[in-house]
């Protein structure tokens, strides 16, 4: 299952846990994925970067963590059917 923005993941290893704020098991959204290294970026989190940490500590490494399965909204429409108007109330 490929990871992109606004995708639910669980943190299975926390890196720098002094710093990142991060807590193992706990639950983040992924805001953006770096196009080279693939790694993320998460709403809610402080960036390192304006703590004064150097460049490459923006980004998360991806193995950290690992995605949330969540149906796309469409996935049980066609199980919706209409209800009839003719229909009786026994």
């Amino acid at each position: 299952m490929d990871i992109g923005p606004g995708d639910y993941v669980e943190c299975i290893k926390v890196e720098f846990p002094e710093k990142s704020g991060f807590v193992e098991g706990g639950v983040y959204v992924v805001s953006e994925i770096h196009q080279t290294t693939g790694n993320l970026r998460f709403h809610g989190m402080e960036n390192p970067n304006e703590l004064g940490w150097p460049l490459e500590f923006g980004w998360w490494n991806r193995k950290a963590f690992r995605p949330i399965y969540r149906p796309k909204a469409d996935a049980f429409t066609h199980l919706l059917t209409d209800i009839p108007s003719d229909l009786e109330v026994v």
